[in-house]
C-alpha cells in the first residue's frame, strides 16, 4: 500500500475513495454471506444462489472494475458501462468455477452449478459418475451424458451474462464468447 499511497497518478480525493471501496469490500461481502447463509434452511434455487453470487462475486469485480476506472482515467460517462461489463465477466468465472467445485461445494454454499442440478433432479446422476471416474474425464461431456437439462441451461445462463456483456460492448462480448467456449469445454476432472 505504501506505493499505492505515494501514486502520483490519482489524486487526494481518489486514494481515499479507492480506500473507502476496499475497506467496506471485506465487510459487505462477510455480512451477505452470513445473512444469506443463515436464512437458507435447504438448498438454494438457482435464484437464490445467483442472488448471493451477485452480490458477492459482483461486488468484488465492481469495485475491481472501479478502482481500475480511476488509474485507467476512464471518462465518467464509460465507467458504468465498464463496471457493468466487469461484473457480468466475473459472473461468467463464476459459473466456471462452480462446475469445477461440484466435488467440493456443499448445496448450501450457494454454488451456481449445483443450484441448477438439484432444480433438475440430475445432481446425484452426475455427482456419482463423477466419484465412479477412473481417469481425468471432460466434465462437460459427463454433464451431457448425466445431467443434460442442468447442462442446457447452464450454458443457457452463460449465453445471457454473455448477451448482458453485449449490450454494453459489441466488441468484448465477441471475444469473450471465444473464450468462455474454451474455458468452459476444457474443465477436466
Amino acid at each position: 500500500f505504501e506505493r499505492f499511497k505515494r501514486a502520483e497518478i490519482i489524486n487526494e480525493a481518489e486514494k481515499r475513495y479507492i480506500f473507502g471501496r476496499i475497506t467496506s469490500l471485506g465487510e459487505s461481502v462477510y455480512k451477505k454471506t452470513m445473512q444469506v447463509k443463515s436464512q437458507w434452511t435447504k438448498t438454494p434455487s438457482f435464484e437464490e444462489a445467483y442472488s448471493y453470487r451477485w452480490d458477492t462475486t459482483g461486488l468484488l469485480s465492481d469495485v475491481v472494475a472501479d478502482i481500475w476506472c480511476i488509474f485507467a482515467k476512464v471518462p465518467d460517462d464509460l465507467r458504468v458501462k465498464t463496471r457493468e461489463v466487469t461484473k457480468r465477466l466475473g459472473m461468467l468465472f463464476q459459473f466456471r468455477d462452480d462446475l469445477i467445485d461440484l466435488q467440493e461445494d456443499s448445496d448450501m454454499d450457494g454454488n451456481l452449478a449445483l443450484a441448477v442440478l438439484n432444480e433438475e433432479n440430475e445432481k446425484d446422476s452426475l455427482l456419482k459418475s463423477i466419484k465412479n471416474l477412473k481417469s481425468k474425464t471432460n466434465l462437460i461431456k459427463l454433464m451431457k451424458i448425466h445431467s443434460p437439462r442442468s447442462f442446457n441451461r447452464i450454458m443457457d445462463y452463460i449465453k445471457k451474462e454473455l448477451e448482458a456483456i453485449q449490450e454494453q460492448s459489441p466488441d468484448t462480448a465477441l471475444r469473450l464468447t471465444n473464450l468462455m467456449k474454451l474455458a468452459i469445454h476444457k474443465i477436466t476432472l
